[in-house]
């Protein structure tokens, strides 16, 4: 029993600690600095796939548009395209202002390069 109660405290910060930083980290990127949100999460790129789906959503949205704003093309087309198919295909599903943010993160990608985003399937880097 006591292990149980142990257990859901973990599960109960892991959730509470993630949300925290996903705000902290679209705070950071309405005030415009790119960078430390691109480093801030990819140092937590490991804990992606622990998330919710609406949480997965938000963690891709933020991260290909400060990629994109910093000139990673390759990275902002992988996170924005995951973001894109998490909140039309899945149960995830950003507000009417993260999904505005998606739209024209995908509308500068395609004037940028002529071309509809679309990820190779592979994890910039990897």
């Amino acid at each position: 029993m006591r292990r149980r109660v142990s257990l859901l405290w973990v599960v109960v910060l892991f959730t509470v600690s993630c949300t925290s930083y996903l705000s902290d980290v679209e705070a950071v990127y309405l005030e415009g600095r790119y960078l430390e949100v691109a480093e801030t999460l990819a140092q937590r790129e490991d804990e992606v796939a622990r998330l919710s789906l609406e949480q997965q959503a938000r963690y891709c949205l933020y991260r290909g548009l400060a990629l994109l704003h910093i000139g990673d093309r390759v990275g902002a087309e992988y996170w924005l395209c995951l973001c894109h198919a998490l909140d039309t295909v899945t149960a995830a599903k950003l507000t009417p202002r993260q999904r505005q943010l998606l739209k024209e993160g995908r509308r500068v990608l395609r004037k940028r390069h002529g071309k509809e985003p679309s990820p190779n399937g592979r994890r910039p880097g990897r």
